[in-house]
Order: structure tokens, then C-alpha cells, then sequence
């Protein structure tokens, strides 16, 4: 059960957060217009990776949260490697 919620709070956030990065990249005029090597037809947001990086933040903390602890017999290192993941994907973001 706490894996469906951890699925659904991410997915749930990443459906609400869309249309506000969609207004909010218009609003700060943060788009691709169509003209050179962009070959889409019409404008486009920019801020497309903002409700997808924070659904993974919120779904990556509600599993840290609500899963199980990891058995003893598992890598002792999954915290540290956990924290390599989330720094690693700010960097990216």
C-alpha cells in the first residue's frame, strides 16, 4: 500500500505542478520559439522539468518516509548511494 501512495503522490504532483510551469513559463516569457535549428511549430515552455523533478523529490521523500527500512542483509550503503542519486539529479536539474 505505501508504494501506491508513493505512485500517486508523485504522479498526482506532476499533474498539478504541469499547467502552473506552463503559465509560469509564459508569464516569465522562459519559452522556444520556432525559428533556426528548432523545428517544433509553435511556442514552447521552457520550464517543462520543474513538475517532473519535484514529483521525483516528493515520491523519493515519501519512500525515505513511509517504505520499510531495508533489511540488515541488504548494501549497507543504500543511504549514501540514495543521497548520490537525489545530489547527482540536482546537479542535472
Amino acid at each position: 500500500m505505501a508504494y501506491l501512495i508513493v505512485f500517486l503522490a508523485a504522479f498526482g504532483a506532476s499533474l498539478a505542478l504541469t499547467p502552473l510551469a506552463r503559465r509560469l513559463s509564459f508569464r516569465l516569457a522562459l519559452l522556444a520559439r520556432p525559428g533556426g535549428r528548432r523545428l517544433h511549430q509553435g511556442v514552447i515552455p521552457k520550464l517543462g522539468g520543474l513538475p517532473i523533478f519535484s514529483a521525483f523529490l516528493l515520491g523519493a521523500a515519501l519512500a525515505w518516509w513511509l517504505l520499510p527500512p531495508v533489511p540488515p542483509a541488504a548494501n549497507p550503503d543504500d543511504a549514501r548511494l540514495l543521497r548520490g542519486v537525489l545530489w547527482g539529479s540536482l546537479l542535472m536539474f
